[in-house]
């Protein structure tokens, strides 16, 4: 296990998991917009062999935002999914991450400022206070020194 971090004022903790829950509040509502976006007759397009499928794509962005902030509020990770049933379309996943990430996200918003400066062991990474765990769903998608990809979908996707 790694050695604790310095410890976090309760009100810094709590103003932190506050102002993240907020940013992913508005992820929420965008990344619903994206999946949208797919059509469900070409959900299994890939822009290349090795790459995922639309669909796995979207599964995996809403199953993990779902599965991480569950556990932060568990303050307990695990690798393997928790998820097994995905659902069968993009309206269903939609209605499935909307409904399942605002409860997830309701779970971080009622932790006691006590629990919110307890360390949690993250995979043996690092074990810093639940407060803080919540940025980790805040890592830039892309920065300036790795510029995002442009990939060309098929014409009607």
């Amino acid at each position: 296990m790694t050695a604790p971090q310095p410890g976090l004022s309760p009100e810094y903790a709590v103003a932190t998991r506050d102002a993240m829950l907020q940013g992913l509040a508005r992820e929420l509502e965008i990344t619903k917009k994206v999946i949208a976006a797919i059509p469900d007759a070409q959900r299994d397009y890939r822009p290349d062999p090795k790459a995922r499928t639309a669909w796995e794509l979207a599964w995996h962005l809403a199953s993990c935002d779902v599965q991480m902030t569950d556990e932060i509020a568990d303050h307990k990770f695990q690798m393997e999914p928790r998820f097994k049933e995905e659902p069968k379309n993009v309206k269903e996943l939609i209605e499935w991450y909307d409904k399942n990430f605002n409860r997830a996200m309701n779970r971080v918003g009622a932790m006691t400022a006590e629990q919110l400066t307890t360390p949690v062991d993250f995979l043996g990474t690092f074990n810093f206070p639940g407060g803080v765990l919540p940025q980790l769903h805040q890592q830039p998608q892309h920065s300036p020194s790795r510029p995002a990809r442009r990939v060309s979908a098929p014409d009607g996707f």
